[in-house]
C-alpha cells in the first residue's frame, strides 16, 4: 500500500516519495486564477500550511511535480518570485515580534541576495516585494498570521495581544504600498481576530473562508476517502468485519461532518490519516488539547456543552474575535469546536453544531477538567473505573471515584446556590457524557431541590442526584421512578451544596 503522509506538509516529498495525496489543484488552479488576494480559515490539522506549499510550487513552475494531477494541463506555469512567511514556524517567546520578524524578512532578503538598507521590518518587506517584482508580479504566502496572537490569548498576556495585534496591523498595511507589485496574497489563520481593524487593513482582501467555490479545499469527502484509501479501507474493513462503506461511515462519525456554509460535509484529514494508521478511533486533531480560552469563555459565559449544539449565530456576530469582548461561538466555529449545520439565506441565520464524536469528547473532557479542577491523565483514570464500576455492579467504587472528581471544587464564597447547583450538574452530565453507556437524564426541581435522575439503558441502572443546601438536609430519600423495569438496580446519591461534593448514596434492588 501507498504510505499515508500523516505529518508531511512538503508537497515535493508527498510526490517524490509517493505518499497518497488527495487530489484539490483544480480548486487551487481556479482560486489563483479567480482571486488576488484571499484570507482562508479552517482548524487546526486541517492542511493549511501543505496547500500553501502548493501554491508556491505551482508559482515556482515547478509542472513535474503535478504531471498527474488535475492541474497539469490547467495552468500556464508561468514562474513568479514567492515570499513565504511561516508564523507557525516562528518562535516569539524570547524577544519583542519586530525584532523577530526583522531577522526572519532579512534571511529572506539573503536567500534572495537583496540589499534592503533598513532594518525596519515593514520597509524590508515593502523592499523585497518591490525588488523581487520587477521582472513578474510577487506571490505572498502567509500562514498562521494569528499565532503571534493566540499564543499569548492563552497565557492571559494581553498586553503582549494588543502589541502584537499593533505590529500585524501595520505589518498589513506595508503589503498596500505594494499593490501593483503582488500577483497573488493568501493569508492563512483560525481565527479572524479584529478583523475590521487588522485584516480590512490590506485592500481587497477577500475572506474565502465561507465562499462556496472554496468550501472543499481543505477536507476529505466520503467519495475521496473511498476513491484514494481503499485499501486502507478494505484492511480495516476485513479486520472489523464490515464493509468499506460502513467503515467510511464510521470515519465520517468521529471525524467528519465540517462544513462552513452547510454543504459539503468534510472530514479532517490529519484525524482520517491517524486513524487508518492506528485502525483505532481516537481524539488526534481536536484531541490535541482543547484551548485553555476556550474553556475560559465556555465557564465565564455559562456555556454548557450540550447547549452550545443547534446554537443559532447571526453573520455579524461570527464575523470577528475580539480577545476581550468577542462572541465565544465564532472561536468554537473557527476552531472547529462547531461547524455550520446549515445556513438560512433570508434570515441570514447560521445553524450551528458539533461536527463529530472526536470534537464532543475533547469538549467534554476538557470542560470536566476545569470544573474539577483535575488533570487530564487524572479524569481519564476516574472514568475508566467508572466503567468498570457498571461492569462488576459495585456502586462503591462508582461513588468513591464521583467523589474524587468533585474533590477538586474548591469552596468560593461569592458563589451563589444555583452557581453551585449548576456547576455540580456540569460535572455529573459531563462524566456520564465521557462513559462508554447509553443514559436517558430528567432533571427536576422540587421545594427548591434540584434532582437528576439517570437511566442507564445499558445496564438497567437508575441513579437520582438529589441537591441540599447543607449537610443538615441531607438524608437518603426514595427514588422517583422514570418508567423503570422491576428489574432496575437503583442508586441514590445526596450532594451537598455546601460541601460541594457526594455526602451520602444508597442502592436498591
Amino acid at each position: 500500500m501507498r504510505r499515508l503522509g500523516t505529518e508531511v506538509e512538503v508537497y515535493s516529498k508527498l510526490i517524490n516519495e509517493k505518499y497518497i495525496y488527495v487530489d484539490k489543484t483544480d480548486i487551487v488552479n481556479h482560486l489563483i486564477t479567480k482571486e488576488k488576494k484571499v484570507f482562508l480559515s479552517r482548524p487546526r490539522k486541517f492542511g493549511k500550511t501543505l496547500l500553501l506549499d502548493i501554491i508556491s510550487e505551482i508559482f515556482n513552475g515547478n509542472k513535474t511535480l503535478f504531471a498527474r494531477q488535475k492541474i497539469s494541463e490547467l495552468a500556464d506555469w508561468e514562474k513568479h518570485p514567492v515570499i513565504r512567511i511561516d508564523f507557525c514556524k516562528i518562535d516569539f517567546a524570547n524577544a519583542p515580534i519586530k525584532q523577530i520578524m526583522t531577522n526572519y524578512l532579512l534571511k529572506i532578503a539573503g536567500d534572495y541576495r537583496i540589499n534592503t538598507e533598513t532594518e525596519d521590518c515593514h520597509e524590508i518587506l515593502k523592499t523585497l516585494i518591490n525588488k523581487l517584482s520587477k521582472k513578474k508580479g510577487v506571490v505572498l504566502l502567509i500562514d498562521a498570521y494569528d499565532k503571534p496572537i493566540n499564543k499569548f490569548i492563552e497565557k492571559k498576556k494581553n498586553d503582549l495581544v494588543d502589541e502584537n495585534i499593533i505590529f500585524m496591523k501595520e505589518f498589513f498595511s506595508a503589503i498596500n504600498d505594494c499593490e501593483n507589485n503582488i500577483r497573488f496574497l493568501m493569508i492563512t489563520g483560525t481565527l479572524m481576530h479584529e478583523k475590521v481593524e487588522m485584516l480590512n487593513t490590506i485592500k481587497g482582501l477577500k475572506d474565502i473562508t465561507i465562499s462556496s467555490n472554496y468550501s472543499n479545499i481543505l477536507g476529505f469527502s466520503k467519495t475521496e476517502i473511498k476513491e484514494n484509501y481503499s485499501e486502507y479501507l478494505k484492511r480495516t474493513a476485513m479486520l472489523w468485519g464490515n464493509t468499506s462503506d460502513e467503515v467510511v461511515d464510521m470515519i465520517f462519525n468521529w471525524y467528519g461532518g465540517y462544513s462552513w456554509n452547510g454543504e459539503p460535509k468534510l472530514a479532517n484529514p490529519h484525524s482520517v490519516l491517524k486513524f487508518f494508521d492506528n485502525i483505532d478511533f481516537k481524539c488526534y486533531s481536536i484531541g490535541l488539547g482543547v484551548p485553555a480560552l476556550l474553556l475560559k469563555l465556555m465557564k465565564d459565559n455559562q456555556i454548557s456543552a450540550e447547549s452550545i449544539n443547534n446554537h443559532l449565530s447571526s453573520a455579524r456576530s461570527l464575523d470577528c474575535f475580539n480577545h476581550v469582548t468577542g462572541d465565544p461561538y465564532s472561536y468554537l466555529l473557527y476552531y472547529g469546536y462547531l461547524t455550520i449545520q446549515n445556513y438560512n439565506k433570508k434570515t441570514g441565520i447560521y445553524k450551528l453544531a458539533y461536527p463529530n464524536l472526536e470534537v464532543k469528547e475533547s469538549i467534554f473532557r476538557g470542560l470536566l477538567e476545569v470544573f474539577s479542577q483535575k488533570k487530564h491523565s487524572e479524569i481519564s483514570d476516574y472514568i475508566f473505573h467508572i466503567e468498570e464500576a457498571f461492569v462488576s455492579n459495585n456502586m462503591t467504587i462508582l461513588a468513591r471515584h464521583l467523589k474524587l472528581i468533585f474533590s477538586g471544587i474548591l469552596p468560593d464564597t461569592d458563589e451563589s446556590e444555583t452557581e453551585t447547583e449548576s456547576l455540580m450538574f456540569s460535572i455529573i452530565f459531563l462524566t456520564f457524557r465521557l462513559i462508554s453507556l447509553k443514559y436517558y437524564a430528567e432533571i427536576k426541581k422540587e421545594n427548591d431541590t434540584m434532582n437528576i435522575d439517570l437511566k442507564i439503558f445499558d445496564k438497567n441502572y437508575l441513579l437520582s442526584f438529589s441537591f441540599k443546601k447543607n449537610e443538615s438536609e441531607v438524608t437518603c430519600e426514595e427514588l422517583t421512578d422514570i418508567e423503570a423495569d422491576n428489574n432496575v438496580i437503583r442508586a441514590n446519591f445526596v450532594l451537598c451544596n455546601k460541601k460541594r461534593n457526594i455526602h451520602n448514596y444508597s442502592v436498591s434492588i
